[in-house]
């Protein structure tokens, strides 16, 4: 179990690396972090690095596996070029090895940071700006804890038009937009004649995640006007990547082909926001 004293170092580090509400701070480890998904360093009793990682049960090829994705990583200002987060990433790797995991996954800040450490790209994203071009019967609301199980119906039968994709319980999901909605204007739902047919969720200028059969929905949204979306394609910009655990063997339980140049025979279906 991780001492106060750690947790506190820990929660002063968040703030200071990404500058969250404490309200957000306080829902995320809460909520998302334990002491076997969470890896820290420590120098001279204070937490200088961290790093996290939640299970993703993700559908591959009708197989499903639970992946841990990394995220929120972060180094103290203090001490970055020092190797602190190369360390972490590397011990937590083994340490996902060690439990049986095929590969871990994050989204990159930096494709190129992240291919030194060994990671292949997965998924590619392009990035649309949306500009409102109205659509008869096409109305939006806020989303409220109401639209929670219309938008993991709209979620399921977006993802599984992929062979691969993150599969969300209704547990997972009404979290998620719970701290989702620590933000204000955090999302909306897309109707059709008064029946949901997409929703989108935004952060700042840029919309994280659209779910919807048709893009022309997103572009009918006037709180959507303006935003940028990356929307999932087959090349373009770097969205998410993966890198294999010490039990190699495994990944060919997954597909074998994740882990050559073929990167996109693992085109994962999946937005997060974490």
């Amino acid at each position: 179990m991780l001492s106060e004293e750690i947790i506190k170092g820990l929660k002063e580090l968040h703030f200071l690396s990404f500058g969250d509400s404490h309200e957000y701070i306080e829902f995320f480890f809460k909520n998302w972090v334990s002491e076997p998904n969470c890896f820290y360093t420590l120098e001279d009793g204070k937490v200088i690095g961290a790093l996290y990682y939640r299970d993703f049960t993700v559908s591959l090829f009708g197989e499903v596996k639970k992946i841990p994705f990394f995220n929120a990583i972060a180094t103290h200002p203090n001490y970055r070029h020092r190797g602190v987060a190369r360390e972490l990433i590397d011990r937590a790797v083994n340490e996902c090895g060690k439990r049986g995991y095929p590969f871990v996954m994050l989204h990159p800040f930096s494709a190129d940071f992240y291919k030194n450490l060994n990671f292949v790209p997965i998924s590619f994203c392009e990035e649309v700006n949306i500009t409102y071009k109205p659509l008869k019967d096409i109305s939006e609301k806020p989303i409220t804890n109401a639209d929670i199980p219309a938008l993991k119906a709209l979620y399921n039968n977006e993802a599984k038009r992929y062979p691969c994709h993150k599969l969300r319980s209704e547990t997972e999901f009404k979290l998620w937009v719970e701290q989702l909605m620590l933000n204000p204007d955090f999302g909306y739902l897309i109707c059709e004649n008064g029946i949901p047919k997409g929703y989108y969720f935004i952060e700042g200028e840029r919309i994280t995640e659209f779910i919807g059969s048709d893009i022309n929905l997103l572009f009918a949204s006037k709180k959507a006007d303006g935003k940028t979306l990356r929307k999932l394609s087959e090349n373009g910009k770097v969205y998410s990547m993966a890198r294999g655990c010490e039990n190699l063997e495994k990944i060919t339980a997954c597909n074998p082909n994740c882990f050559t140049n073929d990167y996109k025979t693992l085109n994962i279906f999946m937005y997060e926001t974490y």
